[in-house]
């Protein structure tokens, strides 16, 4: 894999070094972007452009025929792109709707192959992230929604994912073997503080697996599994993802545990996240024959603030096009929308609609009833109503106000989530 190294072009610790630093990421919005490198670097300049010579970080990787990763070596090198593929013409290609890549067929259909051993190899071994239902929002002139699609991942973007996968791994590994600082990706799993809690909770619903040791990447592993596979009603997958960290960046390796690996990093993507630039950093200094130490823990506790500050702007501005979206189907006619529950609270739950993909929140806190809250199922029960994780429910859109981010509210309509009435005697 040859990977763009905009690290050749920009010096360590000059005023563009600092810009790129304090973008921390390139922000992708509805097909607007902001980079986080001036565009004639990542456009051009850094960019593997077809039939020019570039500067590259190169990981060569050997790749067992049941999809192992055996050795690796990195490499600064120079390189020359033979050519710029689309992934719609390569997806096209590889479901056989497209002959004009046929002079490319020998490294296409090799690096099929590639694709399926290593992902056949992380499904048998690791943690695989589930696919769902996904959805491209058209805009207007004016930069609104006019029409949400939806929209399935392509094959050859999947292949592209799983070899990025697969040079991360590596990364981390050489990172790690050296000594280097970081930047590590790491996921803890479950909450330390809620380690009983989740002992509880598998007694609970799936007692095979309480005495699994929790704590370790085989255990994690065995145990988010074992949710999947479980053939209750309830959605124990589902409800157990209110007991777990959220992914962190670290300069010491640990386990990434929602992937099942020992370790992990990001270093396939350096033109528009800094996390993999400093990876590129880090790496080369130890092929130059230096210490890898350029990342501290205050260079990713600044990072980290500024990811976030990041994404908390998309997700308010994404909610904002969104809730103008539903105000304009539902301003002439009583829509009424199909969703299901994605997250139960004591105060209410949070949606997503099947048709659009757009998320919103219903509050039953005002609600004539009182709702008990049971986090064991995961469920809202009244009187005479329940709701709980998974279920498709029927909701009216209320509106979004700016003091609670945009957020777009919903409540259900008359008879939704009734229990069904008890038996005559």
């Amino acid at each position: 894999m040859a990977i763009a190294d905009p690290t050749a072009c920009i010096k360590p610790g000059s005023s563009l070094h600092r810009d790129v630093a304090a973008r921390g990421t390139s922000v992708y919005f509805h097909g607007d972007v902001l980079p986080m490198l001036p565009e004639e670097l990542s456009q051009d300049t850094c960019a593997l452009s077809e039939g020019v010579d570039r500067a590259a970080l190169v990981c060569k990787i050997a790749i067992s025929d049941s999809g192992e990763i055996g050795d690796y070596e990195f490499i600064e090198a120079t390189v020359r792109s033979r050519a710029k593929l689309s992934y719609f013409a390569v997806d096209r290609y590889l479901n056989g709707q497209y002959d004009e890549l046929m002079s490319h067929a020998s490294p296409l259909e090799t690096l099929y192959q590639v694709y399926r051993a290593l992902r056949a190899q992380r499904e048998r071994n690791n943690l695989v992230m589930e696919d769902r239902q996904e959805f491209r929002w058209v805009l207007n002139d004016n930069k609104q929604i006019e029409s949400i699609e939806p929209t399935e991942k392509l094959l050859s973007q999947r292949l592209v994912e799983e070899c990025m996968v697969a040079a991360n791994r590596c990364g981390a590994r050489f990172l790690a073997s050296h000594h280097a600082s970081g930047p590590f990706v790491s996921h803890p799993g479950f909450r330390a503080d809620r380690a009983e809690e989740v002992r509880k909770f598998l007694t609970l619903h799936a007692p095979e697996l309480a005495d699994i040791d929790q704590t370790t990447v085989t255990g994690y592993r065995d145990i988010m599994r074992g949710l999947a596979a479980s053939e209750q009603t309830l959605p124990l997958r589902t409800m157990v993802n209110r007991l777990l960290t959220r992914a962190e960046l670290s300069c010491e390796p640990a386990p990434h545990m929602g992937m099942a690996l020992d370790c992990y990093t990001n270093c396939t993507s350096p033109l528009r996240k800094y996390v993999d630039f400093l990876a590129h950093l880090q790496i080369k200094a130890v092929l130059q024959g230096s210490e890898a130490k350029v990342v501290d823990p205050h260079t990713l506790s600044d990072l980290k603030l500024r990811l976030s500050a990041c994404r908390s702007a998309t997700l308010e501005a994404e909610r904002w096009l969104a809730s103008n979206y539903l105000k304009r189907i539902t301003s002439d006619t009583a829509v009424v929308f199909k969703a299901t529950i994605t997250h139960v609270t004591s105060g209410g739950f949070t949606v997503r609609l099947d048709d659009n993909g757009l998320t919103g929140f219903v509050d039953l806190r005002q609600d004539p009833e009182k709702f008990s809250y049971d986090k064991w199922t995961a469920s809202l029960t009244s009187t005479t109503r329940r709701f709980q994780l998974d279920q498709t429910v029927e909701l009216r859109f209320l509106g979004a106000e700016p003091d609670t981010a945009y957020q777009s509210r919903f409540k259900p309509v008359e008879g939704c989530g009734a229990k069904a009435a008890a038996p005559e005697r």
